[in-house]
């Protein structure tokens, strides 16, 4: 009865059920709590328990290569759990971070239409048709990337793009390693952020932008 599947460094997790009843389940390291069954033991060695948390139907999986992995559900919220502290962060809030080991909603958004979770960050699309807002949250060295953040670790959803003038037609996102990437709804692709190896689709000889830049 599975119908997605999403693996990170040392962890898988599955989608399954059926139709309006969906749920996750998690199995293998749980070090930071990834299975997100109320617990740091580990392994665990055979898919179990349901993610505790995920309460209404789930529609979607989305994870990076760390021990974080988030869940979209149809009452419209975004859930992530795993690592949450240092470089990693999942949107839950918090000033610090620390493990989640259960689904915890992305901290205060609501209209979540899609997530996208990154190595140590995460992006989302908010709002409906025919173009949302895009939020993110995470590190960053050096780049603003995110609308009012310029070094550290944020723990919490901040709106995404140029202060003052953040996006607001985006139908797709996509998170990156400081950097996120939006489909707006004219068909533009565009990019912020830190432009190592080319990430932001605009040509040689750029290292980053603090606005976003045609792909």
């Amino acid at each position: 009865d599975a119908v997605e599947v999403g693996a990170m460094y040392q962890t898988t997790c599955v989608r399954r059920g059926t139709p309006g009843a969906y749920y996750v389940t998690c199995f293998g390291n749980n070090t930071n709590g990834q299975c997100g069954v109320g617990t740091t033991v580990t392994p665990i060695t055979t898919p179990g328990a349901p993610v505790l948390g995920l309460t209404a139907d789930t529609l979607e999986l989305s994870h990076g290569f760390a021990d974080g992995i988030c869940a979209r559900t149809s009452d419209g919220r975004g859930l992530c759990w795993g690592a949450n502290s240092g470089l990693y962060s999942l949107g839950v809030g918090g000033a610090s971070g620390g493990n989640i080991t259960s689904a915890t909603p992305l901290l205060g958004m609501t209209e979540v239409v899609e997530v996208s979770l990154s190595t140590a960050s995460g992006c989302l699309l908010r709002g409906a048709a025919p173009g949302g807002e895009v939020w993110c949250w995470g590190y960053t060295s050096a780049v603003r990337w995110i609308d009012g953040m310029t070094s550290g670790t944020v723990y919490e959803a901040l709106r995404a793009g140029p202060v003052g003038a953040p996006i607001a037609d985006a139908i797709a996102v996509a998170a990156g390693d400081q950097r996120w990437c939006a489909t707006r709804a004219s068909g533009a692709v565009v990019c912020m952020g830190f432009d190592s190896d080319g990430g932001l689709g605009d040509g040689p000889g750029v290292t980053s932008s603090t606005t976003p830049v045609a792909a």
